[in-house]
């Protein structure tokens, strides 16, 4: 969201758009860093704490569940494409 609101930047705009605080600085700026912090964070959530019994379970955890929701992601994507082609023809 924050990367197509840093992409959205260079396209005219259009009226009844919302408009940033600052113009295309502004967007950039707020954009690019939030981008920036959840990408971050991200990173940070990736590693284990001292309090982690066991690493190798959180590991497959976390990895687990970013594998499981891409799954779902793409499944829903896939679903939605042949749906919108099938209304098409």
């Amino acid at each position: 969201m924050f990367a197509a609101m840093v992409t959205l930047q260079y396209e005219p705009f259009q009226s009844g758009v919302f408009k940033v605080p600052g113009g295309r600085i502004g967007g950039l700026l707020i954009g690019s860093t939030g981008f920036v912090i959840t990408l971050l964070s991200l990173v940070l959530a990736c590693i284990p704490t001292e309090e982690v019994g066991n690493v190798m379970t959180f590991y497959l955890t976390v990895f687990g569940a970013l594998a499981a929701n891409l799954a779902l992601g793409i499944v829903i994507y896939i679903y939605g494409r042949r749906r919108a082609a099938a209304e098409a023809a």
